[in-house]
C-alpha cells in the first residue's frame, strides 16, 4: 500500500479526495498520511517533520490560500502560503529523498481574462494573471517546474478551472447561492 501526503486535506478539494481514497478499490492501494487540522505549510520545520515521519510515496499538493478577494486584501500572506509553502514542501521532499510523484494543483486563473477569440484556452495560451492569487500560483508552478528540471523531481502540474461541490466555503459565490 502506498502512502500519499495530501496537503490541504482538510480543505474543500482535499476532503473530497480523501473520501475517494476511502472507497474500494482505492482503499487497498493508498493510505493518506495523517495531518493535523492546524497543519501550516508556511512552517518549514513542521512540513519537514510531516514528510520525514509520513514517508510519502506520492504527494497531492492542494494547500493554498485560494480566495481571490483575500489575495487582494493580504497579498503577502497569499504569497507565503502559495509560493513559500510550496518551497517548504519541495525542500522537505528533497531532504527526505523523495522519489515519488508530486501533483501540484495550480489554477486556470493564471490565464486571466481571455478574449473570446482566444477561446478555448489551451496549454499554449500565455498566462496573464490578474490577482495576487493567480500570480502566487503561477510562481509556485514555475518553482515546481524548476525543481523538475534541476532536481529531477517527478512533477505533474495541473491547472483546474473553477470547481464546485458539497463542503465548499460559502465565501465563494455559487456555494453562497446554494446555501440561500
Amino acid at each position: 500500500m502506498g502512502r500519499i501526503l495530501i496537503t490541504g486535506i482538510h480543505g474543500f478539494v482535499g476532503r473530497a479526495f480523501a473520501a475517494i481514497l476511502q472507497r474500494d478499490p482505492w482503499r487497498r492501494r493508498w493510505e493518506a498520511v495523517s495531518l493535523d487540522q492546524s497543519f501550516d505549510v508556511r512552517d518549514q520545520d513542521w512540513v519537514g517533520r510531516v514528510v520525514r515521519e509520513g514517508k510519502p510515496d506520492a504527494v497531492l499538493h492542494l494547500a493554498a490560500q485560494s480566495f481571490v478577494p483575500e489575495s487582494f486584501r493580504n497579498p503577502r500572506s497569499t504569497m507565503e502560503v502559495n509560493l513559500l509553502g510550496t518551497l517548504n514542501l519541495l525542500l522537505a521532499l528533497k531532504a527526505y529523498g523523495f522519489r515519488g510523484r508530486l501533483v501540484y494543483v495550480g489554477t486556470g486563473d493564471v490565464y486571466g481574462k481571455v478574449a473570446e477569440a482566444g477561446l478555448p484556452i489551451s496549454e499554449t495560451t500565455l498566462p496573464r494573471p490578474r490577482s495576487p492569487y493567480a500570480v502566487s500560483k503561477l510562481a509556485a508552478e514555475a518553482l515546481c517546474y524548476q525543481w523538475h528540471a534541476s532536481e529531477g523531481l517527478n512533477v505533474i502540474i495541473a491547472r483546474p478551472f473553477n470547481h464546485i461541490g458539497w463542503g465548499q466555503s460559502d465565501r465563494f459565490a455559487i456555494s453562497a447561492f446554494a446555501r440561500q
